[in-house]
């Protein structure tokens, strides 16, 4: 280390060295978190403390430690790699993707750095980054089972089967992985190969140590292989066994704090009542030498994706998908009790200032807003209508829909990046009520606020594509870009972070529409609910 140790560290640093010896982790983080609680200034010390409040799931205790090993050695390659592990668990992984690519500029021999580096960058949706980060891992160390197996796994995400298949066997030959097996389940499913997905799948979804988020994406697989024979009772037991287990692993997360949707049911009270002249700001303010600006909302699996992909495709339109760029504006007022009435209180300067940060989150996630019409394409952006409306008020709204039932079929079939939205659909019941008021308060936005709003349902856009984008285009102002009919094709060069990657690249298809049919018994209890929604939005009840 660059800092050199405090006289009182010696005996420590010899003890922590002989653990780290034998192999004996446990005693070495131990005996480093005595020397932290001493009051230790060695870097690798406060390090192995950090890595143990990791390990027991404490990554905010850890960040202590570690920032203050990074004020003492800025420049060394663990400790820049401990912290961004650390800054990625706490979900900063913008600030964790830079201490892991510095840290790999200086020691690029040491293959967990780039392992690291593409988890950081997986989780930003910079897929093509990660691959590299991960074949560099792979590189500098031979069968790193760890490194292939992730990268069998990122193929398997885009649809590139054979690329998943090729990593996957490679992993196997070393060592039984989890997320190997599953790529290579997944590649098999896509071939349509359902008794070797069985064979292949069973004794992970069967086997409670492989962890809860690997038995979790087994069962799903399994439900999957037996929704394609029909066994569709089988599948839905397989799909809900899945959720269980995760939302069991996750609730610790979520349960501490407001509900995603009792946050949600608080705002629709809100603008039950609140004079809405404060959530219309003067036209103009939002800086006239920006582009048109679009926000691309509704529900998560309402065909959002084939849409923002779509319109990527056109010379005129940048897109931006799914970067949360209002997030510090919705911490700071929408989730606070007290935030409403703060953030309509608020004076141009204020909202000037929360502007200025939008676009520079924009730029910092490396999108240029460089064109005609700009799209922000993040679903659940629907529930911060009010905040748009504030700090956007020439803004115009996308609002993508799907058929309600295949909706919460979907997002309870597939795999979603958790956070308290996804949370809310960890149950059928509770995907459902989430949908219900998320529609709720999205209904009030669109009658109370007056935003330019068009709707675009997916299924109308599957078997009218031309038709369809010619009412977007129209809508934005611009012409119909023949380009846009060949998105697919433009798909597979670009990073799509959601779970339709691979359907994207297949281009059009219905195969979506009507699935939650196989499973009426299973919606019986929902129904009542979802029908009102389905039928104000023009589907058959």
């Amino acid at each position: 280390m660059s800092q050199p140790a405090a006289p009182q560290s010696g005996p420590v640093l010899t003890a922590v060295s002989a653990a780290l010896q034998r192999g004996d982790h446990a005693t070495a983080m131990r005996l480093s978190e005595d020397a932290v609680r001493n009051g230790t200034n060695d870097p690798g010390l406060l390090v192995l403390a950090g890595q143990g409040r990791l390990q027991m799931g404490k990554p905010r205790d850890a960040l202590a430690v570690l920032s203050r090993a990074h004020e003492l050695a800025p420049d060394n390659p663990e400790v820049l790699n401990t912290l961004g592990v650390c800054l990625s668990q706490l979900g900063l992984h913008r600030d964790a993707a830079s201490l892991l690519e510095k840290a790999a500029g200086i020691a690029p021999e040491m293959p967990h750095i780039h392992l690291h580096l593409a988890t950081a960058l997986e989780d930003l949706g910079e897929l093509r980054r990660a691959q590299a980060a991960l074949e560099e891992a792979a590189r500098r160390r031979p069968n790193y089972t760890l490194a292939l197996s992730r990268l069998a796994g990122l193929h398997a995400r885009r649809g590139e089967f054979d690329k998943a298949r090729k990593y996957a066997e490679h992993t196997l030959r070393f060592e039984n992985v989890p997320g190997a097996t599953i790529a290579l389940a997944m590649a098999e499913f896509a071939d349509g190969k359902l008794e070797a997905t069985r064979w292949r799948i069973r004794p992970l979804a069967d086997d409670a140590r492989a962890g809860p988020v690997n038995q979790f994406i087994a069962l799903g697989i399994m439900g999957d292989v037996l929704d394609a024979e029909g066994r569709t009772a089988d599948a839905f037991a397989a799909y809900s066994k899945a959720r269980e287990i995760l939302r069991a692993h996750v609730a610790p997360h979520f349960t501490a704090e407001e509900s995603a949707i009792d946050r949600i049911r608080r705002l629709t009270a809100y603008f039950r009542v609140a004079p809405v002249e404060p959530w219309r700001a003067q036209a103009g303010t939002a800086g006239s030498n920006k582009p048109v600006h679009v926000f691309l909302v509704g529900f998560p699996r309402s065909g959002t994706t084939l849409l923002e992909q779509a319109l990527a495709s056109h010379g005129d339109i940048r897109t931006m998908e799914e970067v949360d760029c209002l997030g510090d504006a919705v911490g700071e007022y929408f989730y606070a009790q007290d935030g409403m009435e703060r953030f309509a209180a608020l004076g141009e300067a204020d909202l000037a200032k929360l502007r200025e940060d939008y676009w520079a989150r924009v730029a910092a996630a490396g999108v240029q807003a460089d064109r005609r019409i700009f799209i922000d394409k993040m679903p659940l952006n629907s529930v911060h209508q009010g905040l748009i409306a504030r700090l956007f008020p020439g803004a115009k709204i996308l609002f993508a829909l799907r058929d309600p039932r295949d909706v919460i079929l979907s997002c309870f079939r597939r795999r979603l990046v958790m956070s308290a939205h996804m949370f809310e659909l960890s149950t059928f019941e509770g995907a459902t009520a989430f949908y219900d008021a998320v529609m709720t308060l999205a209904q009030f936005y669109r009658d109370r606020l007056g935003f330019p709003t068009l709707d675009i349902r997916h299924e109308d856009m599957v078997a009218d594509f031309d038709g369809q984008m010619r009412r977007v285009c129209d809508f934005l102002g611009v012409p119909f870009d023949g380009a846009m009919r060949d998105f697919a094709a433009h798909a597979r060069d670009r990073d799509i972070k959601t779970p339709s990657a691979h359907q994207i690249a297949r281009g059009l298809n219905s195969e979506g529409a009507g699935q939650w049919k196989k499973y009426r018994d299973q919606f019986a209890p929902v129904l009542p609910v979802l029908n009102p929604w389905a039928e104000r939005f023009g589907y058959e009840v």
